[in-house]
C-alpha cells in the first residue's frame, strides 16, 4: 500500500475497513493497484438538485480544522465551513460527508443533495455510488435513490459500465441494473480498465496467497490466461504483473513490454512508471529504459509533471519532496511520509506539517497551512 496512506485516525479514517473492503481488498495485486483505497480516506456529499455550471466547475479541496471538514477555493479560501466528521473530495459534483454518525452527500454550496442515512458512502463514479447498510452493498443515483438494493459483502465504484461486487458464494461484476455480467464465478477480480480486468479463476480450495491471476473481458472470459502471482489494471495500455519474485509489464494481448526484472514497479503515469532495482527506486519509459536512473528511497507516479519522491532521514517513514522529469527536485523532500504526501491534482497537491493538513502549489508555496 501506498506509504502515503493517512493513519488510521482522525477525520479522514473511518471509511477506510469498509471502502478498502468494496474497492481491492479480494485482491492480491500490487501496492499500487490499492492505492485507490486512499481515494475513499476524505469524503463529503450532498444533494444533486439544481448545480449550475458556475458552481460545477469551481474547484474545491477538502481541509481540516479542529477536527471538522470543509472546503477551500484553489486560492486557500472557505468555500464550505468545516463542519463535518469526516468527508472525501468531490466525485461529479457530489462529495461523500458524515454528520452525526452517518454519510450523505453534499453539492459545492456545502448543501445536502443525499441525506446522510448511510454507514458508509464511496464516490460517485458513472452516475452511481456504492453505499453500505447494515455491512451490506448497495448502489444510489445522484438524487439520493436506491437503484441497487444493499446486498452485496463487497461493492466496489463502477468503471467502464460495470462494479465488481462480491456475495458469501459469488465474485463477478454487475451492470448498472445490478445484474450479474456474465455466469462466470472468480475467487477475486478487480475493476475493468481499458476493457479488461484482472481475476483469478475460482477454485475448489480457495489459495489467496498462491492464485495465479489473469485478464477477463467483459463476458468474463479470460483473454490474457492467469499465469501472474500479481497483476494491476491497466493504465497507458500497459499493466504491472508479477512472475516469481520480479515485476514487469504487459500489453493488452498479455504481451511483454517490459520483461520482469525490477523488485517493485509502480502504474504508468504520463509516460513514465517509478521501479525499485535493488535499494533506489528511479524512472522507466515504456521500453523499460531508465529515464531518471534510480537514487530515491521510494518513488511514486507522476501527476500533473512532477513525481513524489521519498529521502529517508533515520525515521520510520522519512520525507517527500518532488521531482520533474528530469529527476531534479522542484520541492525539496520535507513532508512527512508518515502522514501524507500526495500527488498534485489540479494544481495543488496535499501534504502534512505538524500533524495539519496542508497544500502546496507547484512551487511548494502554501496555498493552505491552519
Amino acid at each position: 500500500m501506498d506509504q502515503f496512506t493517512d493513519a488510521k485516525s482522525g477525520p479522514f479514517s473511518d471509511r477506510l475497513e469498509t471502502l478498502a473492503a468494496g474497492r481491492h481488498i479480494m485482491t492480491k495485486i500490487l501496492p499500487v493497484f490499492l492505492l485507490c483505497i486512499s481515494a475513499f480516506l476524505f469524503s463529503c456529499e450532498r444533494q444533486p438538485t439544481a448545480v449550475n455550471i458556475s458552481q460545477e466547475s469551481i474547484e474545491l479541496f477538502l481541509v481540516s480544522v479542529d477536527d471538522k471538514c470543509g472546503y477551500i477555493d484553489s486560492a486557500g479560501k472557505i468555500v464550505i465551513n468545516p463542519q463535518f466528521e469526516s468527508a472525501d473530495y468531490f466525485h461529479e459534483g457530489l462529495a461523500a460527508a458524515k454528520l452525526d454518525g452517518k454519510w450523505g452527500y453534499i453539492d459545492k454550496t456545502g448543501k445536502w443533495v443525499v441525506k446522510p442515512v448511510y454507514d458508509t458512502a464511496g464516490d460517485f463514479k458513472e452516475g452511481l455510488a456504492v453505499v453500505w447498510v447494515n455491512k451490506k452493498a448497495g448502489y444510489i443515483n445522484k438524487t439520493g435513490k436506491i437503484v441497487i438494493e444493499p446486498q452485496f459483502d463487497i461493492g466496489g465504484s463502477f468503471s467502464e459500465g460495470l462494479a465488481h461486487v462480491c456475495t458469501k458464494d459469488r465474485c463477478g461484476h454487475i451492470d448498472t441494473a445490478g445484474k450479474w455480467s456474465s455466469e462466470q464465478n472468480f475467487q477475486m477480480v478487480g475493476d475493468f480498465s481499458e476493457g479488461l480486468a484482472p481475476a483469478v479463476q475460482k477454485g475448489k480450495i480457495p489459495d489467496i496467497m498462491n492464485a495465479k491471476w489473469g485478464y477477463i473481458d467483459k463476458t468474463g472470459t479470460f483473454v490474457i490466461s492467469p499465469k501472474f502471482g500479481e497483476a494491476s489494471e491497466f493504465h497507458d495500455g500497459c499493466a504491472q504483473i508479477v512472475v516469481g519474485k520480479r515485476c514487469g509489464y504487459i500489453d493488452r494481448t498479455g504481451k511483454y513490454t517490459v520483461t520482469p526484472k525490477f523488485d517493485e514497479c509502480s502504474n504508468f503515469q504520463e509516460g513514465l512508471a517509478a521501479v525499485r532495482r535493488g535499494a533506489k527506486w528511479g524512472f522507466i519509459d515504456k521500453n523499460g529504459k531508465f529515464v531518471i536512473n534510480p537514487k530515491f528511497d521510494y518513488a511514486y507516479e507522476f501527476s500533473e509533471g512532477l513525481g513524489r519522491v521519498v529521502k529517508h532521514n533515520g525515521e520510520l517513514s522519512g520525507v517527500a519532496g518532488y521531482v520533474n522529469k528530469a529527476g531534479n527536485y522542484v520541492i525539496e523532500p520535507q513532508f512527512s511520509t508518515f502522514q501524507g504526501a500526495w500527488p498534485f491534482s489540479k494544481g495543488l497537491a496535499r501534504v502534512f506539517v505538524n500533524n495539519k493538513l496542508c497544500y502546496i502549489d507547484k512551487t511548494g508555496k502554501f496555498v493552505w497551512r491552519p
